[in-house]
């Protein structure tokens, strides 16, 4: 079982950063009102935290691209704004139940 630890956890990893990012895009756009409960409680419970985990996960993706970036000032500002800005102001900065972009 050990030896299946460090692969699982691995895609486990990818499996949460692909799942928020295609749902921020399910739920892009989709409200012109204010937020339902419902609505706002799910953000809450489920697509805050996985933002957190998208996040917290970028961070680490972006200090293992940085040396490989790191001769590009440009490819530095994307890879930050890619991996850690959109997944923190997304987690962080957007109101509790608002899902459109504007």
């Amino acid at each position: 079982m050990k030896r299946f630890q460090k692969p699982i956890l691995i895609f486990m990893a990818a499996a949460l950063f692909t799942v928020t990012t295609f749902t921020v895009q399910a739920f892009a756009g989709t409200q012109t009102k204010a937020p339902t409960a419902e609505a706002m409680a799910a953000d809450l419970l489920v697509l805050k935290p996985l933002g957190l985990v998208t996040t917290v996960l970028g961070i680490a993706l972006y200090t293992v691209a940085l040396p490989l970036t790191a001769w590009s000032r440009e490819r530095m500002d994307k890879a930050e704004q890619r991996f850690i800005i959109d997944p923190g102001v997304y987690t962080f900065v957007r109101p509790l139940g608002e899902f459109s972009d504007d």
